[in-house]
């Protein structure tokens, strides 16, 4: 009996943690996404501003 509890708690922390994980690389992934879009606002807002990329308004971005 103890020795199948054990087993359950193991395979449940061992199913928390594959959750963690999943959960953490779609937190990532959604960053990254977030990232791809602001850097393509930034791109509009530079193109509609017909500014050329130098390296002072490239910091700036």
């Amino acid at each position: 009996m103890i020795r199948n509890l054990k087993a359950q708690i193991v395979q449940e922390v061992q199913q928390l943690q594959d959750a963690d994980e999943k959960q953490q690389s779609i937190q990532c992934a959604a960053q990254l996404q977030l990232k791809k879009y602001q850097t393509t606002l930034c791109l509009i807002k530079l193109i509609s501003s017909q500014k050329y990329m130098t390296p002072s308004n490239f910091s700036q971005l």
